[in-house]
């Protein structure tokens, strides 16, 4: 005889979390009173069946979601998050609790699929652009513009997921767990941030060690790296050394596939353009609204992975639906994290359509 599932108040901690719900604005809607509340989350006493059922409601996760496994904890040390400095504490629970239900959809996966092993080499206090130069050598890129971007590191065995839209406020983040990197993308942005952004993070995952914590010197060092990663110095010198002009600069920003802001930042590192010229184009940038929005734009680099899986998936019947349903998730959170990373077409091959309320 099987025995009766246990209630997991860690569980109910990620929940409440992930829907940034306080503890008594909570108690109050499962009709139980916080000090109640209290002593649920922290195990004391096991909640009712009805109320199980009211948490389940009021949280949009399914019931079973309550009686699973502890969920694993993405690192605080070593975890590189680009954020306000006065993020709240509820929207960093919030994302952690999120990372929480991505790693769970993750662990799904490698246990259905044979994914790519990890295998992005560690480059410690190398300054970032020789280390930014070693990888495109080891990874055989030479000077050549960088293709898909998001579709290379899951070659080097990198997980990308997308942040859901009551996520960004965080540009992007990452953090390795057990070997494994992980990589979280504002979607929303600009094709060419986007791609900023995953070499950014690719430099944490190079540059630093894993109980590092953040501070401004390594972001300043990621995003050295992502510069010369994105534009190595051999090809930005050969090919726009007379650029110097604004209109030249946005025709050649499509060889690298940056924004044209990053590629004048990078023609003043490299000492192809003056000072003068660096503060004029960057006038000239600003008066033409061209730091929010990027003109010509190129296309967005995307998971090839994932389509592959929900293909596979689609061809055996499985719907993303059925997916979350056997994880205990609300579609919805497994549809949030592919937002953005896989060709809109691929929602319907894999039953994304059928995403609905629980």
């Amino acid at each position: 005889m099987t025995a009766n599932p246990t209630f997991n108040p860690v569980r109910l901690t990620a929940a409440r979390e992930r829907r940034a719900q306080t503890k008594s604005a909570l108690a109050q809607a499962v009709q139980i009173s916080p000090a109640q509340f209290r002593q649920v989350e922290q195990g004391a006493v096991d909640p009712s069946p009805a109320t199980v059922q009211l948490l389940a409601a009021e949280l949009e996760f399914p019931h079973e979601f309550f009686y699973g496994d502890d969920l694993d904890v993405p690192p605080e040390a070593g975890a590189h998050f680009r954020a306000p400095s006065n993020t709240s504490a509820r929207l960093k629970a919030q994302i952690r609790a999120m990372t929480q239900l991505a790693i769970l959809f993750h662990g799904w996966l490698k246990q259905r699929f044979v994914l790519p092993l990890a295998a992005i080499p560690e480059y410690f206090n190398i300054e970032p652009a020789i280390a930014a130069e070693a990888l495109r050598r080891d990874w055989g890129a030479g000077i050549a513009p960088i293709g898909d971007i998001v579709a290379l590191l899951e070659a080097h065995g990198a997980v990308v997921f997308a942040l859901p839209n009551d996520c960004l406020a965080i540009d992007a983040f990452s953090f390795s767990l057990d070997e494994q990197p992980f990589i979280f993308l504002n979607t929303r942005k600009s094709a060419e941030r986007t791609r900023m952004d995953v070499a950014h993070e690719l430099g944490h995952l190079v540059l630093h060690t894993r109980d590092q914590e953040g501070s401004r010197e390594r972001e300043r060092e990621a995003t050295q790296f992502a510069a010369a990663f994105l534009m190595p110095a051999q090809s930005v010198s050969a090919y726009a050394a007379e650029i110097r002009t604004l209109p030249q600069i946005i025709e050649a920003k499509h060889l690298w596939r940056v924004s044209t802001a990053a590629l004048t930042v990078r023609l003043h590192d490299l000492g192809l353009i003056s000072d003068f010229t660096y503060q004029d184009l960057f006038v000239q940038i600003s008066r033409s609204g061209y730091r929010k929005n990027e003109p010509e734009p190129t296309y967005p680099d995307l998971s090839q992975m994932l389509p592959k899986v929900l293909s596979m998936l689609s061809n055996d019947g499985v719907s993303i639906a059925d997916v979350a349903h056997e994880i205990a998730l609300h579609p919805t959170d497994v549809a949030d994290l592919l937002s953005g990373l896989i060709p809109p077409t691929a929602f319907g091959v894999a039953g994304l359509a059928k995403v609905g309320s629980p």
